[in-house]
């Protein structure tokens, strides 16, 4: 598309979730990289991901590519706190403190799945 539609301005390409492509997420990085590169002047991406090994090891070999990993675990955490705390039927139970370490450590970085498992707790109390 970038080749199809010449521009004057820059590009910002946003790709949400990288860690969880489907297709062979070698290729599709190396593509990215080469693309990049070829269009440094006009095209820039901006990719949010879990720091995995294999997108780590390509974006470092890139001299185009600039990474910021940050950790997510402490704002899951500080969600799952706070949702314990507040959803009354959670609220009255004795074992927030295993729910809430138990949630932070399982969840991968992924906040969907703190959320998911919230609900999955308070509605099994419902039963």
């Amino acid at each position: 598309m970038v080749r199809e539609f010449p521009t004057t301005g820059r590009i910002l390409v946003i790709l949400d979730a990288l860690d969880e492509c489907l297709t062979d997420r070698s290729i599709f990085l190396k593509l990215l990289i080469s693309l990049a590169a070829e269009e440094l002047k006009k095209l820039r991406f901006f990719a949010t991901s879990r720091k995995e090994q294999d997108i780590s090891e390509i974006f470092d070999k890139s001299p185009d590519v600039s990474s910021l990993w940050m950790s997510v675990e402490g704002d899951i955490k500080k969600f799952v706190i706070r949702s314990v705390n507040e959803l009354p039927r959670l609220k009255a139970i004795d074992c927030k403190d295993t729910i809430i370490q138990d949630v932070t450590k399982n969840s991968a970085g992924m906040f969907q799945y703190g959320g998911l498992m919230i609900e999955e707790f308070e509605s099994s109390l419902l039963m």
